[in-house]
């Protein structure tokens, strides 16, 4: 009985991560014409930079509060933070919506 329920315990606590990890690294897409992109996860923080473009197809990389971190598909040179994707920030969660935008990027 007690070899059952440890047994029960472990594979609840894997779904569990599991499912975090898939729910933290997701495409969305800009709600909103204007969405201000901040150094921090609050409306106190500077903003960073501004999209001007709905549909926007952005990585959501991490949460914190109403915040989300995102990563654009473009590498824009003039920011300091740079990941494989593109350029990082914090959207308030507001502007985004999960409705997947499909985007052609050539590579060169």
């Amino acid at each position: 009985m007690l070899k059952s329920n440890f047994i029960i315990l472990i594979i609840t606590f894997i779904i569990l991560q599991v499912s975090y990890v898939v729910a933290e690294e997701k495409f969305l897409s800009l709600k909103k014409n204007k969405v201000n992109v901040r150094y921090g996860p609050s409306f106190d923080s500077p903003v960073k930079y501004i999209y001007k473009k709905i549909n926007l197809p952005i990585m959501q990389i991490d949460e914190k509060e109403n915040f989300r971190r995102i990563i654009d598909y473009k590498k824009n040179i003039l920011q300091e933070e740079q990941h494989e994707f593109g350029t990082r920030g914090l959207v308030q969660s507001d502007d985004l919506r999960c409705k997947l935008i499909s985007c052609l990027v050539r590579r060169m």
